[in-house]
């Protein structure tokens, strides 16, 4: 598959941790043959370097405004982006639509991945299991339920809130069908 769109496209996947947003953007990317920005990773990257040893509080926004100017750079550039972040608070919503508005025309797309904060939970504690690097787990996922109850209470009307509990191919079919390319 080679990348499809005509116009500059930007891919939002959103969704509290477990929902499965890195897996089905990495699908999306290897799909289309676009780049993936995820914050997570790059988020541990800034963590661990030496110019920002360790997290002051201010690494998940740095990295944000990071993911922000490359997407915005892909995108002028003519080159359709996957934006892999968790999107809790307004700020961000707001972040992107300036994105939006600064990237000329584009094509923007916007899920959002839900499943019941149980199953995340499992998820996020069968992740941990495998890697108990990963910083969350049973331990502290609780320290974080706010998080999801803030992603769905917030009204994002041109957002798609796709059901992430099913099988992750599932989900990939579904997102795909919204995006009408293939």
């Amino acid at each position: 598959m080679r990348n499809v769109f005509n116009t500059p496209t930007l891919i939002v996947i959103t969704g509290f941790a477990g929902t499965g947003k890195s897996t089905i953007s990495t699908q999306l990317s290897n799909y289309y043959q676009i780049p993936r920005l995820e914050v997570d990773a790059l988020r541990d990257v800034i963590r661990a370097s030496e110019e920002f040893f360790g997290d002051d509080g201010n690494s998940t926004g740095l990295t944000k405004e990071i993911i922000f100017a490359l997407a915005h750079s892909f995108l002028k550039c003519g080159v359709s982006v996957i934006l892999d972040m968790h999107m809790w608070h307004s700020r961000d919503w707001d972040r992107l639509h300036k994105l939006i508005v600064e990237s000329g025309k584009i094509i923007t797309y916007k899920f959002i991945l839900h499943c019941p904060y149980e199953v995340c939970a499992e998820r996020v504690e069968a992740r941990h299991q495998a890697d108990p690097t990963h910083f969350l787990g049973k331990h502290n996922i609780d320290d974080y339920k706010f998080k999801w109850e803030a992603l769905y209470a917030l009204e994002i009307p041109d957002a798609v809130l796709i059901d992430a509990t099913p099988p992750p191919v599932e989900v990939f079919n579904e997102i795909v069908k919204h995006l009408g390319v293939s």
